[in-house]
């Protein structure tokens, strides 16, 4: 019985990829047949767009300003977040010892796990002890005046909004706390200033059982860091990476973070030895997820939580806007990556593990060009992301334990340049057979769980 058992489900297996490869051939002649149709591809530099550098011309600016040796800015005096390199950077000139690279190998270092549906109040009170907590929601609510008079006294152009400059701290254990849900270590010079992005949308109940886990498990690693949650404010079909590209650029507003670790807000990392250090980008922190027995579904896949530097975001253009709905932005971007040189890491086994946080998991509508956009991804790289973005003013709100970042995304113009996937179904069913055969080999463990 089980023999023949076995036999049918090779024979099936064996089917399907000859089927996949007579597909894949077939596409490979219609790609050969259609190409004239195909827009040719601009494979020269990455054109910086002054517009949207003017972000990070600021973020620069403020560490080189004209000043004595032992004197500050009236900016650096006031304001909270303060700018400049780190110390690993500047080469260990800080007084305060370099944070070491925490090492975690014992069993008790891994992640607790606490599902239990909760509300975000109950998980600020948790994190910050009911003695100081009301100390935190006074210095949140005072700093939102801040946040608030400089978001009146913007333009709507991305590249021209202000710098948000906040003040006030909390000492907490081996931690200061400042608005928003900024950390720093107290008795050391943080190795890392890490953004953590969180693309967002209806996931309520998610979300303090997220920051329940992911605040504790980033202050046991010793990093500078903040959390932004990136909500978008309407009823169009869901753009991640649109989401993340904001997220970049809002968080340089209140810090100049190193890296940028974008995460989706239903994964849980389940080992503190899953370093979200700066030292390895572009990184893919997870090596398997609860979902797929602990594995993932094929090698090149970068979704979920990964981290860029800030310069790598630069390079690369950012993420591509045009993806709204679900489905392959993350090959899209990891094909930036790939396109721009860089060598993605990832961690090996129990380290990189997550788990997947089911209560009230939605998934958006399914894009329904997106392999035809993902197909034609290469024609728009220098064109599609930081430098084409525009957004209206979002709404900035400091929660004890996060940055609220509310914006109304919506489509962009589309560049007549670039190949139109309205109505295209020759390019986006080359695209879909393209994609579901590379991809095909990574779902192998599935079978072997029959």
């Amino acid at each position: 019985m089980d023999f023949t058992f076995l036999l049918l489900r090779n024979g099936m297996i064996f089917v399907v990829l000859a089927v996949l490869c007579v597909v894949q051939f077939v596409g490979i002649m219609l790609r050969v047949q259609y190409a004239i149709f195909e827009v040719p591809v601009d494979s020269g530099p990455l054109q910086q767009h002054p517009d949207i550098l003017g972000i990070l011309r600021d973020v620069r600016r403020s560490g080189r300003t004209a000043r004595g040796a032992d004197e500050t800015s009236q900016d650096d005096r006031t304001c909270l977040y303060r700018r400049g390199k780190t110390s690993i950077e500047n080469g260990g000139t800080s007084k305060a010892a370099v944070c070491p690279e925490p090492h975690f190998a014992s069993p008790e270092d891994k992640v607790q796990l606490n599902f239990t549906g909760v509300g975000q109040n109950e998980v600020d009170r948790e994190i910050f002890i009911n003695r100081t907590f009301a100390k935190i929601r006074r210095l949140n609510k005072e700093a939102q005046r801040d946040v608030d008079e400089t978001r009146r006294n913007v333009l709507s152009d991305v590249s021209r909004r202000g710098r948000t400059c906040l003040r006030g701290s909390v000492d907490l254990d081996d931690y200061i706390y400042t608005p928003g849900g900024h950390w720093k270590p107290r008795h050391c010079a943080p190795r890392w200033k890490v953004a953590v992005v969180v693309p967002f949308r209806d996931r309520f109940t998610q979300l303090p059982l997220f920051l329940r886990h992911l605040v504790p498990f980033m202050k046991k690693q010793l990093l500078e860091f903040g959390i932004y949650i990136i909500e978008q404010s309407n009823d169009e079909a869901f753009n991640k990476a649109f989401l993340m590209n904001v997220g970049f650029l809002e968080s340089l507003r209140f810090q100049d973070w190193d890296c940028v670790v974008h995460h989706d807000v239903d994964h849980i990392p389940l080992s503190y030895a899953n370093y979200y250090g700066c030292g390895e980008m572009p990184r893919h922190f997870m090596s398997g997820e609860d979902t797929w027995d602990y594995k993932i579904l094929y090698p090149d896949i970068f979704g979920q939580v990964f981290g860029v530097t800030r310069k790598q975001m630069e390079v690369i253009n950012g993420f591509p806007n045009v993806y709204w709905g679900w489905g392959v932005e993350d090959d899209a971007i990891y094909s930036r990556i790939l396109l721009h040189g860089y060598n993605r890491t990832r961690p090996e086994g129990e380290v990189g593990y997550y788990d997947t946080i089911r209560r009230d998991h939605k998934q958006s509508d399914s894009n329904k060009v997106r392999h035809c956009l993902l197909r034609h991804g290469r024609e728009r790289v220098d064109s599609d992301g930081l430098y084409n973005i525009w957004y209206p003013v979002p709404r900035v709100t400091l929660e004890p334990l996060y940055v609220n970042v509310s914006v109304d995304i919506r489509p962009l113009a589309w560049n007549s340049t670039w190949t139109s996937c309205k109505n295209n179904a020759l390019s986006n069913t080359i695209g879909s057979l393209d994609f579901f055969f590379n991809t095909f080999l990574g779902f192998r463990h599935v079978f072997k769980k029959a």
